[in-house]
């Protein structure tokens, strides 16, 4: 079984200084709103409105960072650096009650069986995973609809995670999730594919970070994409134990062989490197410490990508991993803020 997923997050990359300063009201009755959260997406930098409705936040942050405001009850907003900064007040519009979906089939499936799916697939399923938990499941709703093979998963308020195999409690804003099955010649259901999109917040669980902690999170960063992304763009990808990989040119087999990185990863430098991926069908091998391995595909309309000045690759919806890096999920999740 070979299994895909593509994750689609907001992610930033910090590099200079700059606060930010607003206020936010509810869009009908012009009301402050207290404790609303404001972060930026998939980092430990956040904060929450007094009862002024009033938030400020300073910290590095590139051009790239996205601002995530957010509210039970209300809409999410996002917004570049240049948008929040031309605003003096964000208005929030509450959320309109009606159905993500309307289902026209029944459900055979228990809710303890898609758990258990959704679990795996969202948490992982490894070590890590174990010392994962989520606080607020009851409030998952998850429907299978089987003329589609789909299990789908929504969540009205933020997905709380207490991840103590990092050290981190996580907010995570759940947008989209489907686990596509395909059935096998024996009738049982395979994970075909993963898709899940989101944005957070981190924050390290103890006032000062255990020594366990700090090395699991250099565990899990050596040898994950983030690290091969980094490394992609300083060019450094001999020196950090990465090797890359192509199909056999030729085409006479599907061997592998390992080949000089830059030539089928163009990195053009500039403030966000652009790498053009020229391999004929868009799929590479990437091996890290000639121990795990991984593959990166991009779709068929795209084989340009950005490595933003932290590491982070856009358009993420466009590029799909497998093998070791496919397999991580957001147990062993770092925010973009992180360094060794």
């Amino acid at each position: 079984m070979k299994s895909i997923i593509g994750i689609l997050l907001f992610f930033t990359s910090l590099t200079y200084s700059q606060e930010i300063k607003n206020m936010v009201l509810d869009a009908n009755t012009k009301e402050p709103l207290e404790a609303v959260s404001v972060y930026f997406n998939e980092t430990t930098i956040g904060t929450t409105t007094n009862g002024n409705g009033y938030f400020s936040l300073t910290d590095k942050v590139s051009p790239n960072a996205t601002l995530v405001i957010s509210f039970v009850g209300y809409e999410t907003r996002l917004f570049s650096l240049e948008e929040i900064r031309a605003l003096d007040v964000v208005y929030l519009q509450e959320k309109a009650t009606s159905l993500n979906e309307v289902v026209l089939e029944r459900d055979y499936w228990s809710r303890e069986k898609k758990l258990k799916i959704f679990r795996r697939e969202f948490l992982g399923n490894d070590v890590a995973s174990v010392s994962c938990k989520i606080s607020n499941e009851d409030d998952i709703r998850l429907i299978y609809i089987e003329s589609q093979g789909i299990l789908y998963a929504y969540c009205d308020i933020p997905i709380l995670i207490k991840n103590k195999h990092l050290g981190y409690d996580v907010k995570y804003n759940l947008v989209d999730f489907e686990v596509k099955f395909k059935q096998s010649l024996s009738g049982l259901k395979l994970v075909e594919s993963v898709y899940y999109s989101g944005t957070s917040l981190f924050a390290d669980r103890n006032k000062k970070t255990k020594k366990k902690h700090l090395s699991q999170r250099k565990k899990e960063y050596l040898g994950s994409a983030l690290h091969f992304m980094r490394s992609l763009a300083k060019k450094e990808i001999i020196e950090n134990n990465f090797e890359v990989y192509i199909k056999d040119p030729s085409g006479t087999s599907n061997l592998f062989f390992p080949v000089n990185a830059y030539r089928y990863l163009v990195v053009e430098e500039q403030e966000d490197q652009n790498v053009k991926l020229t391999v004929d069908n868009r799929e590479i091998v990437i091996s890290y410490d000639k121990n795990v391995q991984s593959t990166l595909v991009t779709k068929a309309d795209s084989n340009t990508f950005l490595i933003d000045s932290f590491g982070i690759h856009t358009p993420v919806d466009k590029m799909f991993f497998g093998g070791y890096f496919g397999l991580k999920r957001i147990a062993t999740m770092l925010p973009a803020d992180f360094k060794l």
